[in-house]
């Protein structure tokens, strides 16, 4: 096979595997959404189906249309902040309101409720949401995010935090990288629909994809920062109990780098979580935050959680064997392992309702892993030049000085 051959060969692969990473990511539980509100749900289904992955087979394959927009890349960026803002400054007050007559959901409420509990002196844990639901976000995630959620400013929490995702990879591959982003993000009816109802879900997303670039700079940082970081990611790890071992994932990555710093950050930011969880555990008459094990044993059963688990340790093991110290491995292994952790419980929800795709919750699970996933598609694509070349230069150029700069083959 000549080397055009072997390229174009590459290519095609990578395109398939891209086409079906975005479709099932942010297609698949739009699919809820649709068919739970849409007019004509099987055509509406059919449709945006079609439509999105034309538009992936645009952004994976440079067609004209994508290289044109690309060029307006700040624009784009512009016109996609706006968007989120005009959602959460009118939808999501609307959609909130619906409470008053019995209708609307709880999520936005399970950090408000439990920040006003520990404000007025009550017990955080103390009370259960309006429609009697558990509280599922852990004490430091609360405290967190409560100089927001206090002052009547919780409609800003989801555009803070995606705003800070787009900047940061912005600044760290270029405007065209985050306007790549914003693009395929915003296909996801899920990730909109969220933001309108203002679940926290998708400021976890954008978390789970920050950090790994933060932990980035750690090897080289001064020890202030190195503190900052562990206590950060020790309050991550308590937005929801089954991230508690987030610490020993990132500790991992750190120790291809330096070992002092990677014990240091993994024990200190799980001494971090494992304190607010217990000292707000001993004062709980029930610690609500647990209500996930039972939740998912109730709605999945042991033969699915046994199959997640399964998938789990096999994506670990692979982990394991092929990470290295580059910040683009640890974005891909990172994607790999949260998207099959929560997109075992989604589907296995899924799986357990009978494929009932109106009333299925398990599609929010998809929700923390798409940020990820869509940054390393991105950076996959810039690296093999398939939205880079002469398109995105300045974002394969960023990567491979990255690569270069931490002294790792290729």
């Amino acid at each position: 096979m000549t080397e055009k051959g072997y390229h174009l060969l590459q290519h095609m692969r990578f395109g398939i595997l891209a086409l079906m990473t975005a479709g099932v990511l942010l297609l698949f539980p739009s699919f809820r959404p649709i068919l739970k509100h849409a007019p004509h749900p099987s055509l509406s289904v059919l449709g945006y189906t079609l439509c999105g992955l034309l538009l992936y087979m645009a952004v994976f394959s440079h067609k004209r249309l994508y290289l044109l927009l690309m060029k307006r890349a700040k624009v784009i960026l512009g016109l996609f902040v706006l968007g989120i803002l005009l959602v959460t400054i009118f939808v999501y007050p609307r959609a909130d309101a619906l409470k008053e007559v019995g209708r609307g959901s709880t999520s936005d409420d399970a950090l408000i409720v439990a920040a006003q509990n520990f404000y007025t002196g009550k017990g955080m844990y103390s009370e259960t949401l309006y429609d009697t639901g558990p509280i599922s976000p852990g004490p430091a995630w609360v405290l967190f995010n409560s100089p927001l959620t206090v002052t009547g400013m919780y409609f800003l929490l989801n555009p803070v935090y995606l705003i800070v995702f787009l900047g940061i990879f912005g600044k760290k591959f270029g405007a065209k990288f985050s306007a790549a982003a914003g693009i395929l993000l915003s296909t996801s009816i899920l990730f909109w629909e969220l933001l309108a109802i203002g679940h926290d879900v998708v400021a976890l997303g954008c978390m789970l994809a920050i950090m790994p670039v933060w932990l980035n700079r750690i090897d080289r940082a001064k020890w202030l920062e190195v503190m900052a970081y562990t206590a950060v990611l020790g309050v991550f790890s308590t937005s929801r109990i089954v991230l508690l071992p987030v610490p020993f994932l990132y500790g991992f990555f750190l120790s291809k780098r330096t070992l002092p710093k990677a014990l240091f950050v993994c024990a200190g930011s799980l001494a971090v979580a494992l304190s607010f969880h217990c000292a707000f555990f001993l004062v709980s008459e029930f610690y609500q935050p647990l209500h996930l094990f039972g939740r998912a044993e109730h709605t999945m059963g042991a033969g699915l959680i046994a199959a997640g688990a399964v998938a789990c340790l096999a994506v670990l093991g692979l982990m394991v064997r092929h990470v290295n110290g580059q910040l683009i491995s640890w974005l891909y292994w990172s994607a790999a392992l949260f998207g099959t952790f929560f997109l075992s419980i989604g589907v296995g929800q899924l799986i357990a309702s009978d494929f009932a795709f109106s009333t299925w919750e398990g599609a929010n699970y998809f929700m923390p892993a798409i940020p990820l996933g869509i940054v390393a598609l991105c950076a996959f694509s810039a690296l093999h030049a398939s939205i880079s070349g002469d398109e995105m230069p300045s974002t394969q150029n960023k990567l491979r000085v990255e690569q270069k700069a931490q002294q790792i083959p290729r």
